[in-house]
């Protein structure tokens, strides 16, 4: 597993379905471990229909890299202000590493309609049902959530 003091890199994907057109396939960009967003991470997907985002950060001195007690704080959204203020931000990020897949990232959310509010109310219900069926889950498995005798 990779250690915090190592560059992390960012990932930006697509999908490649009409009418849009893609801004990109999987690219990784590497940032310096001295960069603000180098203990961060998020997963935005921004596509016709629906968005989503989960942003978390690992705060310093919690635990060690490769430990599986590892914990972060996240946030997780439907939202689709806040979704494409997480892609808007992450395109901003990209620039100064890959300025043209910056430039296709704003491009394509330009292209982008507002998803209707039903199918992110759809959407979200059904990641809340995933997460309490992983928490419940892991509750049973005896998992770090296992309430303590």
């Amino acid at each position: 597993m990779k250690g915090l003091d190592q560059p992390s890199s960012g990932r930006f994907t697509s999908p490649r379905q009409p009418p849009l057109a893609p801004f990109a396939s999987t690219s990784s960009l590497k940032r310096s471990s001295s960069h603000p967003v180098s203990r961060e991470w998020a997963l935005i997907c921004e596509a016709p229909g629906h968005g989503a985002c989960l942003v978390a950060w690992e705060p310093p001195g919690r635990s060690a890299p490769g430990d599986p007690e590892r914990e972060f704080e996240c946030l997780m959204s439907v939202e689709p202000a806040v979704v494409r203020e997480a892609a808007e931000t992450a395109a901003t990020l990209a620039a100064p590493l890959a300025p043209d897949l910056a430039e296709q990232a704003r491009d394509y959310m330009e292209q982008l309609a507002p998803p209707r509010v039903e199918t992110q109310l759809r959407l979200s219900s059904s990641i809340t049902a995933r997460l309490l069926a992983s928490l419940r889950e892991s509750l049973n498995s005896g998992g770090k959530g296992n309430p303590k005798p």
